[in-house]
């Protein structure tokens, strides 16, 4: 069960992946359940039918997807129909080339993104 707040953001993410656009949130602030939300959301992803692609700088979790990509190099030539790429704690300039071929590409990615480094 999401708290109102985890709601809120959980609902949104839904909303991006159904309309095929990307949804970055800062993850500044600690300790409301981020990546609580996100292994939700890709379970229900999964349930429907999407390839859940994660990706993260913190790998000590476990997350619910079709595959974990440790470097965005592995990305190239997976198929945009119903998949979606979820981040957790990833710097945004590491993001800069995945958010460029999926967006050319229509494949949403959502989740929250450091910023500031």
């Amino acid at each position: 069960m999401l708290t109102r707040k985890q709601q809120f953001y959980y609902d949104k993410f839904e909303d991006a992946i159904k309309e095929k656009r990307n949804l970055l949130y800062s993850s500044h602030q600690r300790g409301w359940g981020k990546s609580y939300i996100l292994k939700e959301l890709g379970l229900t992803l999964q349930a429907l039918g999407y390839e859940v692609y994660f990706s993260s700088d913190y790998n000590a979790y476990e997350f619910y997807a079709t595959k974990y990509l440790s470097k965005f190099d592995n990305i190239r030539g997976i198929n945009n129909y119903k998949t979606v790429v979820i981040v957790d704690e990833c710097r945004h300039s590491r993001l800069i080339n995945v958010l460029n071929y999926c967006e050319s590409r229509e494949i949403p990615v959502v989740g929250f993104v450091d910023f500031c480094s």
